[in-house]
């Protein structure tokens, strides 16, 4: 991922992007991984009937190596203190 600052919006195509990261196409981030799926599903705006972005749809293997991931995740985050919790939330969030 790159650390780059552009940032581009186009509401006639519904395309965001903001440094490497678009909002046209979705991927799971599994283990700061971004597999490819197989299949994916497409939503409806029920406002307009546009058909929004493309989704994808886990597999069982993809979720096993989610909550594995999320879990020797949760080991390290739940021994940081609250104080450093709370100053990464200010520093990421601008505040």
């Amino acid at each position: 991922m790159s650390a780059s600052t552009s940032t581009a919006i186009s509401t006639s195509t519904c395309t965001c992007t903001i440094g490497s990261f678009n909002f046209v196409t979705f991927n799971h981030c599994i283990n700061a991984e971004f597999p490819d799926t197989e299949h994916h599903r497409w939503g409806i705006n029920p406002s307009n009937r546009e058909i929004l972005p493309s989704v994808p749809i886990a597999t069982l293997e993809d979720l096993d190596k989610a909550v594995t991931a999320a879990r020797a995740a949760f080991k390290l985050w739940s021994k940081v203190s609250w104080e450093f919790l709370l100053l990464l939330y200010l520093f990421t969030s601008g505040g």
